[in-house]
């Protein structure tokens, strides 16, 4: 590694359970990996076990609903860096899995685990886990379970399945604080479902991860169902008069309200075009602009509607830390006002209209999520004058042939806004072209270092523009 942990504990100064920043190297090995194993996994619900679970010779293993917290090892010591790059160190914890690794030989390892609150008396979440780090007293509540290898003995982990790398971290981690998360094999999608069963619906457990032969991961949860109220929508570019999806936000406790995703599953054809012709007349002016998948803008509409949608899970966390939404306020039209914790919905799908509801107050409050999950970060407001982000980069390619029109754009800026949950850095590409069905694309690169994004522009656009292309702008501070 390339930082010494005595080093970083002394200038954390380090007592019980504190936290520092993380070196530049860990974090970005955290942030790493959280969006690899992010890619990895597909959401789904109990009821979608057995036509959508692929694969044989299931591994099933118990879902935890704490902190992902890679414990980082150099010989002698232990310390945890979380996905927001704060490090933890001086737990009973560490000293449990230090203690293991050292008795095992093991001379440097990177080792992903769970960090949460015992579950002896039930079910606990992940906002326990900052609650009891926040009082010493219970700081023997804090469990381990490690779940995935990166690194052994400074050798990339590429075990030939998951049962190699469990079997791994249980010979390992043998004592009571630090141990491996609770699996189960299996071989057919009803013993997955006899699991669920068993740990979910029986023991109150967040949810199952399995894993098979296939590369995919699959995360099993429950069904959740929330209400919202429909504040935008898109048209259907195939057929006139039809909506492709609609923009939903909560209500918060200021009477606000906050985008909380986007739904198009669930819609017939019927419903399409009944809820165009009646969102459509309700079309206001709008400050805010926000686009579908198909990078649309939404046509926003006064709140009238109320509709009711079930999702396989909410996040309230991304690679980048914790998930923020802007707040929006309607006075005959819409504007944003501010900018606050939000949630991230995930496999939307609408059930059903609700007209026995009230597009505001309880009818639609952001807390309604409070019935399923709990805040790691509680929903306050965060004032719209957020810092100006800063323009470092900006080169435009553009190439001609046969009357199309193609253009190549590649933007990098500091976001100012660290602080906020945003990343350090973005390197945004668009690529244009007049003649193609869908005539724009675009990519996102986010970054904590400076150099590092110059790179990944450097590396973008050496890959993307060839021959023929023309340099249009550019702009380098």
């Amino acid at each position: 590694m390339s930082i010494e942990l005595s080093q970083l504990v002394e200038r954390a100064g380090f007592l019980e359970g504190t936290a520092a920043k993380a070196a530049p190297s860990e974090g970005a090995l955290v942030t790493d990996y959280k969006q690899q194993i992010c890619r990895k996994y597909t959401s789904l619900n109990p009821e979608q076990i057995e036509h959508r679970l692929a694969g044989t010779q299931f591994q099933v293993t118990r879902k935890y609903d704490g902190e992902l917290a890679v414990i980082f090892y150099d010989g002698q010591q232990v310390f945890t860096v979380n996905t927001g790059g704060r490090v933890r160190a001086g737990l009973a914890v560490h000293a449990e899995a230090a203690d293991r690794l050292r008795a095992a030989g093991i001379t440097s390892a990177v080792v992903p685990a769970e960090l949460y609150v015992a579950e002896d008396a039930g079910r606990t979440r992940v906002f326990d886990v900052a609650a009891v780090l926040a009082d010493p007293s219970q700081h023997d509540r804090l469990r381990l379970a490690p779940f995935e290898i990166v690194s052994l003995d400074g050798d990339e982990h590429r075990p030939a399945s998951y049962s190699e790398t469990h079997a791994k971290l249980s010979e390992v981690f043998t004592e009571q604080l630090v141990r491996p998360v609770q699996l189960r094999q299996v071989t057919t999608r009803e013993q997955v479902a006899a699991v669920y069963r068993e740990w979910v619906d029986g023991e109150g457990a967040e949810g199952l991860v399995v894993r098979s032969d296939l590369p995919v991961v699959f995360k099993i949860k429950p069904v959740y169902t929330l209400d919202a109220a429909v504040i935008g929508y898109s048209e259907n570019p195939e057929v006139a008069g039809q909506v492709r999806s609609l923009l939903l936000a909560m209500g918060t406790q200021d009477g606000r309200y906050q985008p909380v995703g986007h739904v198009g599953s669930g819609l017939n054809d019927d419903l399409r075009t009944q809820l165009h012709a009646r969102l459509s007349p309700l079309e206001v002016p709008s400050t805010y602009i926000e686009t579908d998948t198909n990078h649309v803008a939404f046509h926003l509409v006064r709140p009238d509607l109320v509709v009711e949608f079930k999702v396989n899970d909410v996040l309230f966390e991304s690679t980048n830390g914790t998930v923020y939404a802007p707040l929006l306020e309607f006075g005959g039209s819409w504007a944003k006002t501010g900018t606050s914790p939000g949630i991230s919905i995930i496999h939307p799908v609408l059930e059903r209209v609700r007209d026995d509801k009230a597009a505001s107050g309880p009818d639609v409050r952001l807390a309604q999520v409070e019935e399923y999950w709990s805040w790691p970060v509680p929903p306050a407001a965060v004032s719209a004058d957020l810092p100006r982000s800063e323009m470092l980069r900006r080169e435009v390619y553009t190439k001609g042939s046969g009357g199309k029109l193609m253009v190549q754009k590649f933007l990098v800026w500091r976001t100012n806004k660290t602080d906020f949950g945003y990343p350090g850095f973005v390197l945004a590409y668009t690529n244009f072209s007049s003649g193609r069905a869908e005539p724009l694309a675009t990519e996102v690169r986010i970054s904590s270092s400076e150099s590092q994004i110059m790179v990944l522009a450097d590396d973008l656009i050496a890959t993307k523009v060839k021959s023929g292309w023309k340099l249009a702008g550019t702009e380098e501070t």
